[in-house]
């Protein structure tokens, strides 16, 4: 499978995605922004099994309705990735949002039966759940969903770096 810049609709939608950005120059933003709809997660998710190596990811982005008392920001980013050959999801603590948010969304994980690491890599911190693709879908769902009432009929961002990411429209799983 190859990748095309005419396989997923591009938009530049997110002005300000916080530390997406490339990480040997922190002042040099990711080049790849793309829009997909919810209903696409698990898709993408194949996408990354199939053909992800470790250190491979997926960010989604997206914008909560819900106030935060701690910050004015929004914004939210959601990572799969894969580490030592098994797939996770991570909840990276850079963005302002993403760290305050921390110990209720880890609590809201828990309480669904799933267990959270704490880890770092490249000296940043983020909450990682193991778990095979359909329930880290199912979970990526609900975060987005129950915990931060996002609409599913809008769209989120994507951003994605080290596997092959064909039309989405093809790839069934």
């Amino acid at each position: 499978m190859s990748s095309s810049e005419d396989d997923i609709r591009v938009r530049n939608k997110f002005d300000n995605p916080h530390h997406l950005v490339d990480r040997d120059n922190q002042n040099v933003r990711t080049k790849w922004e793309y829009v997909v709809q919810l209903e696409q997660i698990p898709v993408v998710l194949e996408c990354l099994r199939r053909s992800g190596q470790d250190e491979s990811w997926v960010v989604f982005m997206f914008y909560t309705p819900i106030i935060s008392e701690q910050t004015s920001d929004n914004a939210l980013n959601l990572q799969y990735s894969v580490l030592n050959g098994e797939l996770g999801l991570d909840w990276v603590l850079l963005g302002d949002r993403n760290c305050c948010d921390e110990d209720k969304l880890t609590a809201f994980i828990e309480r669904q039966g799933y267990k959270v690491q704490q880890c770092e890599m490249n000296g940043v911190p983020f909450l990682r759940v193991s778990g095979n693709q359909a329930q880290l879908a199912r979970l990526g769902r609900s975060i987005i969903d129950d915990f931060y009432r996002k609409s599913s009929d809008e769209v989120i961002g994507l951003l994605f770096d080290g596997f092959a990411m064909p039309a989405l429209n093809s790839l069934s799983v």
